[in-house]
């Protein structure tokens, strides 16, 4: 069975959550900043059309599919990644992990109300959580102000839930500056509770699906002409 899968170009790694949790519990040991991606369904329609997006994915180290629906979407039936019912995905086994051996941890969400509902989400769920900071930031804040935010925080890993392409490109421009061990970028997944609360994550996932396995069907058919 293949190590990756490639959609619209970009390259996912095929391994179980058990597997991805190896690798980025030993990220969160090592010097430097580990850059890990969940990807969504909407970065990779982005993708297909931004080349400077597209390259950032490829310069992550370790780009992750966010949920099996986006595998179920692309009609991909080999993916290891795809859990049964029982199964934990990556990121609920991860964000316990921080829970219980006290990382610090530094949420970075682009608005208010977006960063409200997602530490109201974090506390609940994962209550003890170390949280050490969190802030929104509009598109029109500069690097440098996130990057003397967050590292006055001494923090070992930012979740981030900023939008694409803006996600990506902030973490690859600002790799050496970071002083942390570890950025996963969630994009829409953890953003996904801000929608729900918002009464519009339902429909409009159920759009970007169709579009999404369109456009794989489409792909699929220029590659055998």
């Amino acid at each position: 069975m293949e190590e990756t899968i490639k959609i619209f170009g970009i390259e996912i790694e095929n391994i179980t959550a058990k597997e991805t949790m190896k690798k980025a519990v030993e990220m969160l040991d090592q010097e430097g900043l580990s850059l890990v991606e969940l990807l969504t369904m909407d970065t990779l329609l982005l993708g297909q059309d931004d080349a400077e997006l597209k390259e950032a994915v490829g310069e992550m180290d370790l780009v992750l599919s966010g949920s099996a629906e986006l595998y179920e979407a692309a009609e991909i039936q080999e993916a290891r990644c795809l859990q049964r019912p029982s199964e934990r995905p990556f990121i609920q086994m991860f964000l316990k992990y921080l829970q219980k051996s006290k990382k610090r941890v530094y949420l970075l969400t682009e608005s208010e109300p977006e960063k409200e509902i997602l530490l109201s989400m974090l506390e609940e769920k994962f209550r003890g959580m170390m949280i050490v900071g969190s802030g929104a930031f509009p598109e029109e804040c500069s690097d440098e102000m996130v990057v003397n935010e967050v590292n006055g925080l001494e923090a070992d890993c930012i979740l981030s839930v900023l939008p694409s392409p803006r996600q990506e490109l902030f973490a690859v421009r600002n790799r050496a500056l970071l002083n942390v061990h570890m950025w996963l970028g969630c994009s829409n997944l953890i953003q996904e509770k801000y929608e729900e609360a918002m009464h519009i994550h339902r429909f409009r996932n159920f759009l970007v699906r169709k579009f999404f396995k369109h456009q794989v069907g489409l792909e699929k058919r220029q590659d055998e002409e």
